[in-house]
C-alpha cells in the first residue's frame, strides 16, 4: 500500500510538472543532496548563524564544503553559465555575466544537484526563519554570477536593498582582496531597517544609496572558496573591484517576506495609476 501512494505521488507530480522524475530515483541526487546536507549541519553553528545574523547583520562561515562538494558546484556554475544567456550586458565595463533561476524544478531539471540541495537546505531556512519570523519566499531566486576584473562592478556604491532579503552566497572560488570580495559596513542595518519600514507603512519611495563614499567600520568577507555568507540586506553593502587575472565565480539565493513584496506591488500599482 505503501510503494503504491509513494508511486502514485510520483506520478501525479510527474503529470503536473512540479519537479523532474529523476528526483525520486536519481541516486546521484541523492547522494550528493546527503553530502551538502550533512556539510552544512558539520560546519554551520546554528546558534552562531542565527545570533550573528540578527545581532551584526551577517554571518560568514569557511570552507563549508569539502574540495569534492567544491568541484560539483564549479561543475554546475559553469554549465549554468555557459547554456543560458546573460542578464546583464557583457560588453559593459561591470564585464559579469549572470544568469537567474526561479525555481528548484527548474535546477533538479539541469541536474544542478548540489545546488538544489543548498538552496532547498532546512538548516538554512531555520536562520533564515530566525529573521523574518512571519511569512517569505525561501530562496525563490537563484543567481549565477560570474565577474571579471573591473574597477566599476555592479552596486559598487554602498547601499541596502529597497526589497529586503535575506542572501545567502557561495564563494565557488576564493575571494580575497583581489578577487572583488563582498564589502559591508557594520552596524549599519538597524537604521536602515527604520527607514525601510516607515517607507513601507507610507507606501514611499526609499532612497537606498548612501551619500557617503568612503565609510568608516567596514569590513570586506574575504574567504576561501566552499565558503557561505548568509546576511541581511539592510546593510550597506557594495560590489569592490576586481583586480587584473582575478574573477569571481558566485551562486547567491535571495528570500524575501511578503511585507516586501507587497510594498512593491503597491507601490508599482500606485505609481501606475497615476
Amino acid at each position: 500500500m505503501l510503494k503504491l501512494k509513494l508511486n502514485l505521488k510520483k506520478l501525479i507530480l510527474v503529470k503536473n510538472k512540479y519537479i523532474n522524475f529523476d528526483y525520486f530515483i536519481s541516486t546521484e541526487l541523492n547522494g550528493i543532496k546527503k553530502k551538502v546536507n550533512n556539510s552544512i549541519i558539520s560546519n554551520i553553528d546554528l546558534n552562531k548563524a542565527v545570533k550573528d545574523l540578527n545581532n551584526q547583520g551577517f554571518y560568514l562561515v569557511e570552507k563549508v564544503f569539502d574540495e569534492n562538494l567544491i568541484n560539483q558546484f564549479e561543475k554546475e556554475f559553469d554549465y549554468v553559465i555557459e547554456k543560458y544567456n546573460s542578464t546583464f550586458d557583457e560588453t559593459s565595463i561591470s564585464n559579469s555575466s549572470q544568469v537567474r533561476i526561479f525555481n528548484q524544478k527548474n535546477m533538479i531539471k539541469d541536474k544542478l544537484y548540489a545546488c538544489s540541495a543548498l538552496f532547498g537546505n532546512l538548516e538554512i531556512k531555520n536562520i533564515i526563519k530566525s529573521h523574518f519570523k512571519k511569512k517569505f519566499i525561501f530562496n525563490s531566486d537563484i543567481f549565477f554570477q560570474r565577474s571579471g576584473p573591473t574597477k566599476k562592478p555592479l552596486a559598487s556604491e554602498y547601499h541596502f536593498d529597497i526589497l529586503n532579503s535575506i542572501k545567502v552566497w557561495l564563494y565557488v572560488d576564493d575571494c580575497y582582496e583581489d578577487n572583488g570580495p563582498l564589502e559591508v559596513v557594520k552596524d549599519s542595518f538597524k537604521q536602515n531597517k527604520e527607514i525601510r519600514e516607515v517607507s513601507y507603512k507610507n507606501l514611499n519611495k526609499i532612497s537606498n544609496v548612501s551619500n557617503i563614499q568612503e565609510h568608516q567600520n567596514t569590513l570586506k568577507l574575504t574567504a576561501p572558496k566552499g565558503s557561505i555568507i548568509i546576511f541581511n540586506t539592510d546593510l550597506l553593502h557594495r560590489a569592490t573591484e576586481i583586480k587584473s587575472n582575478f574573477i569571481r565565480k558566485v551562486i547567491r539565493g535571495h528570500s524575501f517576506s511578503e511585507k516586501a513584496l507587497e510594498y512593491n506591488y503597491e507601490l508599482q500599482r500606485n505609481y501606475t495609476h497615476h
